[in-house]
């Protein structure tokens, strides 16, 4: 979140660049999972964690984050920028303009239209950045898990 907070005060409204810095500090926040999994290899388990043992652990660690950035999110866009939502959406619109024909425009736009309701649900927000987090965090979990297991020798 101090990621965001820097981001909003030296980028601003730069929807574009705003979500590419948004998605690094959440790939670079991943580096924490695998740190988390190794500790707790050499720490708890003297040096040895199977897969499936440092999924668990992975999961477990990316679990509060992803809950506390669906949060954040839904704080955000309800209290402290409640225009949020309606500039993203209409930034959106004009870059769709600008790149569409009139008749894709035309489609594009009404499907927009037809998931704004959803997305300004602030439960849908929190799933949404939730789940952004958590699946990232699968990822990462897997990942780390195949290079980080060592079964011991007694298994």
């Amino acid at each position: 979140m101090g990621m965001f907070g820097l981001t909003y005060l030296f980028v601003g409204e730069n929807y574009d660049l705003s979500e590419k810095l948004g998605y690094a500090s959440i790939l670079i926040s991943m580096i924490f999972v695998f740190l988390g999994i190794r500790e707790y290899r050499d720490k708890v388990g003297a040096g040895h964690i199977t897969f499936w043992q440092a999924i668990k652990v992975g999961l477990m660690i990316v679990a509060i984050p992803s809950i506390v950035f669906g949060l954040f999110n839904v704080i955000y866009v309800m209290f402290i920028d409640p225009e949020f939502m309606e500039n993203f959406y209409q930034k959106s619109l004009m870059d769709l303009k600008a790149t569409s024909t009139a008749e894709e425009y035309a489609i594009k736009s009404a499907e927009m239209e037809s998931q704004k309701e959803m997305f300004m649900n602030p439960f849908i927000q929190f799933l949404v950045m939730g789940m952004t987090v958590f699946l990232m965090g699968i990822v990462t979990s897997i990942l780390s898990s195949f290079v980080l297991k060592k079964e011991s020798s007694s298994n």
